[in-house]
């Protein structure tokens, strides 16, 4: 697939809204409304096209499956069939090769499966799930899905399970024959056009809809993109090609890209979270949903306030039911969560001055620190990381350090330590 990437910044969209111009428009809104618009642009494909979406929490990282990272590509085979040799029973019987990757995908062993989803939203999650200080980014394309049980799925499940480095395409025929890959032996002939179509088989990519045999991948509307990545040298002879396994960046699989701000990451997740996408929906094993339960975060109650009525009522006054007593539903919060609010170590401007030596400088940053902490931010992984950014960028501008890396530092320092400050005087526990 030859596709020239589209980027979009999600903080560059902006909406409107006709009936209240100033009102906020939620960053979910925005997101929707982009995948809305990718998805009507899509008038060139056809019937059965499917759009996937890949979302990472690190937009600077290569779209590749995990098997091509740290060095596993060229033991492939080596790491599946150690795995079936130590847990026969789970991954030996009664599985395709390609429902043996898929599960040994979910059990973390490095794969040539990349997860995707069919869910937007899903993708989204992942996308700011982790890695709060860096921009992320979701992929986005429309396929048409493979069915597992299609050829190509076949070939590909097969031959990663094979030390193919090298191996010839008759020795390759051969092998998936073994493997009871109905391909005609009388066909072996030089210049074959089947021969020729497995070769361009093997290199190619799939995007495959999987049997919803799985909770996760249930509950993640996941797909997966089966990648061959795998180079045929041509000999003289059609039938003495030989096959090398490739590394690619599986960016040109798809056709846009979003960016998501790390410092939207936070508030997408609060939004995510009111539809219930997190970390219990998405993930729904017991631990998951346990850790879900735990890490919450604790939002103070809606009050609504609704004003005194007479105590005694006026028993001259018509009742007029089409108008209702009007109740002001303005949202309070009480004044112990007020105060909690931004409360924050008593030595915190100890702290900040051991990092910061100048006054006014120190005073500001307290002031940032103040501002963004809340009554949960010791265990808030985002949140730190937010007030972290906010303080390092604060230290750039005004030039207190060369580089933006040695004022994420002193900010991070600065976060650290009153932390540990914060979970000794019981606010973390």
């Amino acid at each position: 697939m030859d596709n020239q990437l589209e980027t979009i910044l999600l903080e560059h969209i902006e909406l409107r809204d006709v009936q209240d111009e100033s009102a906020l428009i939620p960053q979910l809104a925005k997101y929707m409304y982009i995948t809305h618009k990718i998805n009507l642009s899509a008038t060139n494909h056809e019937f059965g096209m499917v759009p996937f979406f890949r979302g990472q929490s690190d937009e600077a990282w290569t779209v590749n499956p995990s098997v091509f990272r740290d060095g596993h590509l060229n033991y492939e085979h080596e790491l599946i069939h150690d795995a079936i040799r130590k847990s026969p029973n789970e991954l030996a019987k009664g599985l395709t090769n390609f429902e043996r990757l898929t599960k040994l995908q979910h059990y973390g062993l490095p794969t040539r499966l990349l997860d995707v989803t069919e869910n937007p939203l899903v993708a989204l999650y992942f996308a700011c799930e982790h890695n709060p200080d860096r921009d992320a980014a979701v992929y986005i394309t429309h396929a048409y899905p493979c069915d597992p049980a299609s050829k190509p799925v076949q070939l590909l499940s097969l031959i990663a399970h094979l030390n193919i480095n090298g191996i010839s395409l008759r020795e390759l025929w051969l092998e998936l024959e073994k493997g009871h890959i109905n391909l005609s032996m009388a066909a072996m002939e030089q210049g074959s056009p089947l021969a020729d179509e497995l070769i361009s088989m093997v290199g190619r990519n799939y995007f495959v809809s999987p049997n919803l045999d799985n909770s996760r991948i249930k509950h993640q509307q996941g797909a997966f993109l089966l990648c061959g990545c795998i180079k045929p040298v041509l000999r003289d002879s059609v039938w003495d090609t030989v096959f090398e396994k490739t590394q690619e960046n599986l960016l040109e699989e798809f056709t846009h890209k979003i960016v998501i701000p790390s410092a939207l990451k936070p508030e997408i997740l609060r939004e995510l979270d009111q539809y219930n996408f997190n970390e219990a929906s998405m993930y729904p094993e017991l631990d998951h949903q346990m850790n879900y339960i735990a890490h919450k975060r604790l939002q103070p109650p809606i009050l609504f306030h609704q004003p005194d009525l007479d105590s005694e009522p006026d028993v001259d006054r018509e009742i007029d039911f089409t108008a209702p007593d009007t109740i002001d539903i303005s949202p309070e919060r009480p004044e112990e969560f007020t105060k909690h609010q931004a409360e924050v170590p008593m030595e915190l401007h100890g702290i900040i001055s051991g990092y910061v030596s100048d006054p006014t400088t120190a005073d500001a940053v307290y002031q940032i620190f103040s501002k963004n902490a809340n009554i949960d931010w010791p265990v808030r992984k985002q949140l730190q990381a937010v007030i972290s950014r906010d303080i390092g960028r604060y230290l750039r501008e005004i030039g207190y350090r060369q580089t933006m890396d040695e004022c994420s530092d002193i900010a991070k320092l600065i976060v650290d330590a009153a932390v540990r400050v914060s979970a000794g005087a019981g606010f973390a526990g």
